[in-house]
């Protein structure tokens, strides 16, 4: 069964904005500073354990 072309347009639109979604859901979990957070407590903690 095929669906009618504004029906697709809308299944297309809604498939973008589920990707959208998952992008910025990602982006939040996952910052672009994430690795060098880690890295800076990674020192802190070495240098606490110096102290």
């Amino acid at each position: 069964m095929n669906a009618a072309p504004a029906d697709q347009k809308r299944l297309l639109d809604l498939a973008s904005l589920d990707e959208e979604i998952r992008r910025a859901d990602a982006a939040r979990r996952n910052p672009a500073q994430a690795a060098r957070v880690k890295e800076l407590l990674a020192q802190r903690a070495v240098q606490s354990t110096e102290l």
